[in-house]
């Protein structure tokens, strides 16, 4: 089981302390779905075994 961090799925949308979940618009006009689910964590690939899997990282 992966615990994510509360930062990685709700997000601040104004300076009056209101947070929603995690989709929100970015500066850029572009978004990704789940990249800020995916801050912080490291995704390792094992093709040999055909195996995925995750760990708390600070990349």
């Amino acid at each position: 089981i992966l615990s994510l961090p509360t930062n990685n799925y709700v997000v601040p949308v104004d300076n009056m302390g209101t947070h929603c979940f995690a989709f929100a618009p970015t500066d850029s006009g572009f978004s990704i779905m789940g990249n800020i689910q995916q801050q912080h964590i490291g995704v390792s690939y094992d093709t040999y075994n055909g195996q995925i899997g995750f760990a708390l990282d600070q990349c």
